[in-house]
């Protein structure tokens, strides 16, 4: 039950502390609440039992901070630390130091934060929330119980955070995730992840990375949005559907209950997509040189600067036809990235300034050995640059079944690309006749 400290009749601070010990001495002497010697009190607050307020408060009038409340005071910001006016922190609840508090906010028991959190008035912080450092409140923004809101996070006004909310860590205020819609129970979402006014996200439903959530989106419960995903305005999505990474939705789009969207898929303004419907992948590669459509690869995530002209899984099947990499003619710049089984990135790497390339030079260096490679990550290529062979040889000149383009890096026992392999499990393998990479991945862009 709180104690009322007697004649807190003005916002002059009990500033005495005869005994030296950092307590102001009246609060101490009356309800071991130790109150910082710098800090002061407004009119009619309220201090609970074995509260702990630090350095530089400014505890507005009306304020009432619950039994064994902790408000971290000052460390490094410019001061003073406002707690605003009729403001309640609860019982046991943490306020870390630096933070700014607004007029008529509450903090839930046992709630906390981090350091350097602001808010604006008119906030509700429910039972046991946990705030991160560098979190912005805006106005008449409410956190449910039990949420938990990563660093750099920016809540603006009006938004609403149910129940059980999760918001991952940003690295930096660049990648803050922004809310100004409304997020349901449970709901977990990832870093960089924009979520604009009037849109509402049911409960359950977990949103990756960098996503981007346009006005007035309408997400039902136990949706997966995987990361690098644009979701335009107006748009609906059902229950249990999947948008997968790099997908592009435009505005205006039903997407039904159970209905997956691929990769790197675009769908249109106005499309309608039924019930347990899957929208595949569109084919990068030149029409016809896809052998087996569920082996065509499109990169979800192509690094900047770069289209992506090739790409395929490499499975026991003929994926691809010899002619796949005609697709990257004319190019500037040539760049591979090849994924393992597991999906993990284990090559990267390009040649630039190529001049204008319109054929493959026959077994030869790409510019003709006078243009260095970057290398990003290096696993199953070698460092040395790439090398062409149209003579259905590779690098070694060993027969490749056929394949009329080899890509390689001129050297034995490294990673290689040839299409068409009458081997259909070396059309992504080790050069030199060695053993294929089932169910590795391969990506050129031009």
């Amino acid at each position: 039950m709180l104690t009322t400290v007697l004649a807190l009749l003005s916002t002059t601070a009990f500033a005495a502390d005869l005994n030296s010990d950092g307590c102001e001495d009246s609060y101490f002497d009356a309800n071991a609440a130790c109150v910082s010697a710098t800090a002061t009190v407004g009119a009619g607050a309220e201090i609970g039992r074995l509260v702990n307020i630090g350095p530089e408060v400014s505890v507005g009038s009306g304020v009432t901070i619950a039994d064994r409340a902790s408000i971290g005071g000052l460390d490094s910001a410019v001061g003073p630390f406002q707690i605003g006016v009729n403001s309640v922190i609860g019982r046991a609840a943490t306020i870390g130091t630096d933070n700014q508090i607004g007029d008529d906010t509450s903090f839930g028991r046992a709630s906390q934060t981090g350091t350097r959190v602001q808010t604006g008035n008119n906030v509700g912080v429910g039972y046991a929330a946990d705030i991160g450092d560098d979190v912005t409140i805006a106005n008449n923004v409410v956190v449910g119980a039990l949420a938990q809101i990563g660093d750099h996070t920016d809540l603006l006004t009006g938004a609403v955070l149910a129940r059980g909310v999760q918001i991952a860590d940003a690295a930096s205020s660049g990648d803050s995730t922004t809310i100004a819609g409304i997020v349901g129970p449970s709901v977990s979402l990832g870093s960089n992840v924009t979520v604009a006014t009037n849109t509402r996200i049911r409960k359950r439903s977990t949103i990756g990375n960098n996503v981007d959530l346009g006005q007035n989106v309408r997400i039902a419960r136990d949706v997966t949005i995987e990361a690098n995903v644009t979701i335009g305005l107006n748009t609906r999505i059902a229950a249990g559907a999947i948008i997968r990474a790099g997908a592009v939705i435009g505005q205006d789009v039903t997407i039904g209950v159970g209905a997956e969207i691929a990769g790197g898929v675009t769908v249109a303004d106005g499309t309608w997509i039924g019930a347990g419907e899957v929208i595949a992948p569109a084919d990068i590669n030149p029409p016809g040189s896809t052998l087996i459509a569920s082996s065509a690869f499109i990169d979800p995530s192509p690094p900047a600067g770069w289209t992506q002209c090739m790409g395929f899984t490499n499975t026991s099947g003929n994926d691809v036809a010899g002619d796949v990499i005609d697709g990257c003619l004319p190019m500037s710049q040539f760049r591979v990235r090849m994924w393992n089984a597991s999906g993990t990135l284990i090559d990267d790497s390009y040649m630039a300034n190529l001049g204008n390339i319109t054929s493959w030079p026959g077994r030869a260096y790409l510019g003709g050995g006078n243009v260095g490679r970057t290398n990003l990550i290096t696993t199953l290529w070698s460092t040395a640059s790439f090398y062409i062979s149209t003579n259905n040889a590779d690098a070694c000149g060993q027969a490749v079944g056929g394949s009329p383009v080899h890509i390689s890096t001129g050297n034995g026992n490294v990673a290689g690309i040839a299409p068409g392999h009458s081997d259909h499990t070396k059309e992504l393998g080790r050069n030199c006749s060695g053993s294929g990479y089932l169910g590795y991945t391969i990506a050129v862009y031009n």
